[in-house]
């Protein structure tokens, strides 16, 4: 694995990977795993890429993981169809020139939406352009990962728990998709929110009912549920989005 992280200096890096390697009882020194360092990787520029080209070339690693896409460009709008592709096609590229498998790190919006596909930040090319997406949300005290697939099933979501000490690390609690928050996509769920994202007052029921065009029941089935995933809450004044009312 062949690993670029742009907001970590590399002697932290190696620390986290230590301990990684160390709760898992793994010697990090045997691990096939080599650390970019260098001060700046630039996807957007012609030079930076063709060294990461032969840099690639020369190590042949099965893994590229790249972390996060937001330092890797300079000056580029996320939300620009052209340019996010622009930089995509060139992973897409070096992908299938040197046969490795590119992990682009990317951040989430922090507004809540019915589906965690839904929340990657900036243009729709990042959804369109994976081949899988992992999505880590938060749960309380867990960590959600959803997986999916372009080609194949999604597993159940994971549980995780950060396991403090000397050596901390991510745990698997379990992977059973009756424990873990609901991930399938409910067409009203996503317009609720949707509706309640594009508008900077509290909704009524009426309000909602009348903008979405739906049944009463149906609107207020979608509201519990939604709210029951801490994703929605009621105020005095309407419904609106949790990560508002904070």
């Amino acid at each position: 694995m062949l690993f670029f992280g742009a907001e970590d200096p590399p002697p932290d890096l190696r620390l986290r990977f230590d301990s990684i390697a160390r709760a898992r009882g793994l010697d990090l020194a045997k691990a096939p795993l080599l650390l970019l360092d260098v001060a700046q990787l630039r996807l957007d520029d012609q030079v930076h890429l063709h060294r990461l080209h032969r840099t690639v070339a020369r190590h042949k690693p099965r893994l590229l993981v790249l972390d996060p896409f937001v330092r890797l460009v300079a000056g580029l709008d996320e939300n620009s169809a052209r340019d996010v592709s622009a930089v995509l096609g060139a992973l897409r590229t070096l992908q299938r020139e040197h046969e490795v498998t590119v992990l682009l790190v990317h951040h989430m919006r922090k507004s809540p939406a019915a589906h965690p596909a839904q929340q990657l930040r900036g243009s729709g090319d990042f959804s369109a352009w994976l081949d899988s997406g992992l999505y880590l949300t938060r749960h309380g005290d867990d960590r959600i990962l959803v997986v999916e697939h372009r080609s194949a099933p999604a597993p159940s979501p994971f549980r995780l728990r950060l396991v403090p000490g000397d050596t901390p690390h991510l745990e698997i609690q379990d992977a059973h998709r009756g424990d873990a928050p609901e991930t399938a996509v409910d067409p009203l769920h996503a317009r609720v929110v949707e509706r309640l994202h594009s508008t900077s007052h509290p909704q009524s029921t009426y309000a909602l009912r009348d903008a979405l065009r739906v049944r009463k029941a149906d609107l207020l089935a979608a509201l519990r549920a939604l709210e029951a995933r801490r994703l929605v809450t009621r105020t005095a004044l309407g419904w609106m989005l949790a990560s508002d009312s904070e």
